[in-house]
C-alpha cells in the first residue's frame, strides 16, 4: 500500500498582492516549481487548499492568519528573505522605522516553528534578535537551467533589450535601491568605456525615484546605460 505523501502548503503574499518584481516572489515560484517537479510531496499554493505543513516566503498578515490555524500549530516554516536591515535605502526615514522593524521581525521569527536562513548574514541576524525558534541554514536554491546560456536565449535576450548582436553587453536586473549595488553599476560604466550597459529597473523606485534616492536619474544621465 502506497504511503500518503506529505502535503506542503506554500504561501507568499507577493503573488496575492501582485508584487512580482520582488526577489522573494522569484524564490517562491522556484520553490513551488521544485516541489511540484518530484513525487515525494504534494504542493498546495496559497488559496488552493490546506497542507500538513505551512511553508511561507513572506511575513505579513496572510502568513500570521494562516499560521494561527489550529492544524498548522507546530508546523509553521518561514523562509527568511528579509531582515530588519533590509529597509535601509528601501524606505524613507528608515532610521526612525528601524526599532519597529526589529520588533516586528522578531515577532514573526518567533511566531514560526522553524526559520530557514538563506545566508550566513540572515542566520546571524535572526540569532542576534534572541529568537528561540529553531534556525536552519539552507542557501537559496537556483534552477540552473534557467541561467544556462544558449544561442537562442542570447538572441532573444538581445532582441528584448534592443541591443546589437555584436559587442560586450552588461545587464543589471533588480530594484533601484542603493543597497542593490546601483553605485557599483555606475562605477563600471564610468571605468569601462567599451561596455554597453543595460539596466532592467523594477519596483516602485523605478517609477518615482526622486521620492527616495534619485538613483534612476543618475542611471539615465549615463549615455551608455539604457534603462529598460
Amino acid at each position: 500500500m502506497e504511503r500518503p505523501r506529505l502535503s506542503v502548503h506554500v504561501i507568499s503574499e507577493t503573488e496575492l498582492l501582485m508584487m512580482k518584481s520582488q526577489g522573494v516572489h522569484t524564490a517562491f515560484l522556484d520553490c513551488v516549481e521544485m516541489l511540484k517537479s518530484g513525487n515525494e510531496v504534494r504542493c498546495v499554493v496559497n488559496q488552493e487548499g490546506w497542507g500538513d505543513v505551512l511553508h511561507a516566503h513572506s511575513y505579513g498578515p496572510y502568513y500570521i492568519w494562516k499560521g494561527l490555524m489550529r492544524k498548522y500549530r507546530g508546523r509553521r516554516i518561514l523562509t527568511v528573505h528579509v531582515i530588519p536591515e533590509s529597509i535601509k535605502g528601501s524606505l524613507p526615514a528608515w532610521r526612525l522605522l528601524m526599532p519597529m522593524a526589529r520588533w516586528y521581525f522578531k515577532f514573526v521569527y518567533s511566531f514560526s516553528d522553524v526559520c530557514i536562513a538563506i545566508s550566513p548574514l540572515v542566520e546571524e541576524t535572526i540569532r542576534s534578535l534572541k529568537v528561540k525558534t529553531k534556525v536552519v541554514r539552507i542557501d537559496n536554491p537556483v534552477i540552473a537551467e534557467k541561467f544556462r546560456s544558449t544561442p537562442r536565449k542570447r538572441t532573444a535576450g538581445r532582441q528584448l533589450l534592443n541591443a546589437p548582436d555584436a559587442g560586450f553587453v552588461v545587464l543589471g536586473v533588480g530594484q533601484i535601491e542603493g543597497r542593490k549595488g546601483i553605485e557599483d553599476f555606475l562605477a563600471v560604466a564610468a571605468r569601462f568605456l567599451n561596455l554597453r550597459l543595460y539596466g532592467w529597473a523594477e519596483g516602485p523606485l523605478a517609477r518615482s525615484p526622486k521620492v527616495f534616492t534619485g538613483l534612476t536619474a543618475k542611471l539615465r544621465k549615463r549615455k551608455r546605460i539604457t534603462i529598460v
